[in-house]
């Protein structure tokens, strides 16, 4: 067969280089081997020439046991997994062994006697297309990605979930369930006034990069989300040292529903914009433009005033219906009005809907 290529010059390719389709394969370094014939791998070299399809590459091998190794390329190829190699010392030009690849995304082996360790978890493994203790070990990983490696991705095996594009290790759901149990209780404790934690420092706590995946968590770990927040189940907004200034306003707006309290009423009960904020969240006030608070009961008491006046109505008929100053009378019509219960007319008039 042969292959035009256009805009490449003929000394750039050589012996070994391969042509592949964006996207279909995953060039690799560092992969575990595994002995299928010839002498044992912790006898040869540590450096080595290995042979794969027609490209000759020198290694560097680092042995587990006697049938499995380590492998680091000198430049990456893209292989799968059972791929076959040829190996042969770097001054010879016999084969001393053969090998196949079996784990193309390999641990680390930074601590003592991880390399005995690596060689029994390899040696003890059936099948080396099975993604089951490849995902037990890194716990999760894209179904595209254990396909492109080689993995069989027929069905998930046994104690594997399917999740959108995702396989997951039942073990790793429990880990984001614990762990997002976790960093939610610990932000309540740290931000008593805040409506949640944000999604994005609950993605940072957990670890996870993809988005798509935090809804397993939030599921498993049963939290509640809104409004780009997760909340702990049925955890409410501690007010801690505002609580007694909200108390106050409560009670005063009980007594008189439209007498907002002023800014400087608001200040000496220590209630500023983050406190306010967290009574709204906790359902005890109610917010309107220009600092005006009451209580969440007050548009619908004030639908029944204002049904009592003959239709349509003014501003100054609303404010001496509700018995509040212009102050308070504005915003609470405006708020009204984009809740659809009045619509305002021509002349400022308004009736209810």
């Amino acid at each position: 067969a042969a292959v035009n290529l256009r805009g490449v010059d003929a000394a750039e390719i050589h012996r070994g280089d391969v042509v592949l389709s964006p996207g279909a394969w995953r060039l690799v370094e560092h992969l575990d081997i595994r002995r299928t014939f010839g002498a044992e791998l912790d006898g040869l070299p540590d450096n080595l020439v290995v042979h794969t399809g027609t490209a000759g590459v020198e290694g560097h091998l680092r042995p587990l046991s006697p049938d499995f190794a380590r492998l680091s390329l000198a430049h990456p190829l893209p292989l799968q997994l059972l791929d076959r190699f040829v190996v042969r010392s770097p001054g010879g030009r016999h084969v001393v062994a053969g090998v196949e690849a079996v784990d193309l995304r390999p641990p680390e082996l930074n601590r003592r006697g991880a390399a005995p360790r690596r060689a029994e978890e390899l040696s003890a493994q059936e099948s080396f297309r099975d993604p089951a203790s490849y995902l037990w070990r890194v716990g999760y990983a894209r179904l595209d990605d254990l396909a492109r490696d080689g993995f069989d991705t027929a069905a998930p095996p046994a104690g594997i979930i399917a999740f959108r594009e995702w396989w997951i290790a039942a073990s790793q759901v429990t880990r984001w369930k614990e762990a997002l149990n976790d960093a939610l209780h610990a932000h309540a404790a740290a931000h008593p006034l805040a409506p949640g934690m944000p999604r994005k420092a609950a993605m940072d706590a957990l670890g996870m990069r993809d988005e798509g995946l935090l809804g397993l968590a939030i599921a498993a770990a049963k939290a509640e989300s809104s409004e780009g927040v997760l909340r702990l189940p049925g955890q409410r907004v501690d007010l801690g040292a505002a609580e007694q200034g909200i108390a106050v306003i409560e009670k005063r707006l009980k007594a008189s529903p439209f007498a907002a309290p002023e800014a400087d009423d608001l200040a000496e009960l220590g209630l500023g914009t983050k406190e306010l904020a967290a009574a709204e969240r906790a359902g005890r006030l109610l917010r309107l433009q220009h600092s005006i608070v009451l209580l969440p009961s007050a548009p619908e008491e004030a639908r029944r005033y204002l049904a009592e006046l003959e239709q349509p109505f003014t501003l100054s008929a609303a404010r001496r219906a509700l018995g509040t100053t212009r102050r308070v009378a504005i915003p609470l019509l405006e708020y009204l009005d984009a809740q659809r219960i009045t619509r305002r007319g021509e002349g400022g008039c308004r009736t209810l809907r």
